[in-house]
């Protein structure tokens, strides 16, 4: 006889239900961090990413501004005094020359010749002036015990004076067949040639003081009593991105047909980047106190008044400002706001109070 044993069909139904079960929670948690996770990134979506700052008090400076050219602090259009034939030029455009250096020659042959005949008149001279003398009873070595009057007298008598003086300045022509340098700078304007005259040349050269710079601009009458000597100012030629500082060097105490005063600022051309001639934008700056003063950009509009975003743990707070001072760049505000809060500067224009926000990375 064959006995069957009874099969465990209820246990191993029971596991099959257990394992099911299992399966469906974790699904279902996972489901569940999806969803959450696809509302994090929902909700990040939704929020606007802004730009921020932190509110300080700084120096407060308020600006005027113009244009103005670039002029040498020192220039001299030079020229020989006399005409005559160049017979050399030791110069090139754009050189820099030193104060008493040789710049150019002329033909000295004439001016020699002149010299020669005014020194030989001038001895003659000198020889009739001893002999007047010794008939006044005094000799040329003596002069300081010949009396005045007739001291004068021998010398006119002799034509020494005449003389004398006609000796002088042929020497100082002859002085100025060479052209120097009046003072350190660069060499521009050159278009003689050797060989030619030099009257067909003026000027001969220009020379061109670059080590200061003088920058000539205007501003409106209405500006004038924020202006004075010695204030600050920083210029910007066109074309390049440093500004330059300088002073106001000399106001013009005229106001033009058109209620402009015209200024006189000065810098120093440091880098060797300025030349005569350049346009540039001048910014007239003068410090007014430390003052709580926030980006022009971190302003907007809100029923008709003045608003500025604080960003407070995720959230945009708008805040009702009285706008003061400004310049280029920032505004000094009056408001509840205070140093060290952080301020929206960015991304701010569509922004309602309350709205969420997000730090955007920089």
């Amino acid at each position: 006889m064959i006995f069957h044993s009874e099969r465990p069909y209820p246990f191993i139904k029971m596991m099959i239900i257990a394992f099911l079960a299992l399966g469906i929670n974790a699904c279902d948690s996972s489901e569940d961090k999806q969803e959450a996770s696809l509302a994090k990134r929902k909700g990040d979506k939704e929020k606007t990413r802004v730009q921020i700052a932190v509110l300080e008090q700084q120096p407060f400076y308020t600006e005027i501004l113009s244009n103005g050219k670039l002029e040498a602090s020192d220039e001299a259009a030079l020229q020989f005094e006399s005409a005559g034939k160049i017979e050399k030029i030791h110069i090139k455009n754009g050189q820099f020359v030193r104060k008493g250096m040789v710049l150019a020659e002329l033909d000295e042959f004439q001016a020699r010749f002149e010299v020669a005949e005014k020194k030989e008149n001038y001895q003659k001279a000198l020889i009739e002036l001893r002999d007047k003398l010794l008939g006044f009873g005094y000799q040329l070595e003596d002069s300081l015990n010949i009396p005045i009057d007739v001291f004068q007298m021998a010398k006119y008598s002799s034509n020494y004076t005449s003389a004398q003086s006609n000796l002088s300045l042929a020497e100082h022509k002859l002085r100025e067949r060479k052209l120097k340098a009046p003072f350190d700078g660069l060499i521009a304007d050159l278009k003689a040639k050797p060989f030619n005259n030099s009257d067909e040349y003026k000027p001969f050269c220009r020379l061109l003081n670059q080590k200061y710079f003088d920058i000539a601009f205007k501003i409106l009458e209405t500006e004038y009593a924020q202006v004075n000597r010695n204030d600050e100012v920083e210029i910007l030629p066109v074309g390049q991105s440093d500004y330059i500082k300088g002073k106001v060097v000399g106001i013009n105490p005229l106001v033009d047909e058109f209620g402009m005063i015209e200024m006189k600022a000065r810098v120093q051309n440091k880098g060797g980047k300025l030349l005569a001639g350049m346009n540039v934008n001048v910014k007239l700056r003068k410090l007014q106190g430390n003052f709580l003063a926030v980006p022009k950009s971190a302003l907007v509009d809100r029923q008709d008044r003045k608003v500025v975003f604080k960003y407070a743990d995720g959230y945009a707070e708008w805040n009702y400002v009285k706008p003061a001072m400004e310049n280029a760049t920032h505004i000094q505000i009056h408001s509840e706001l205070e140093q060290g809060d952080t301020i929206i500067i960015g991304n701010n224009i569509h922004l309602a109070h309350d709205a969420p926000v997000k730090i955007a990375k920089k």
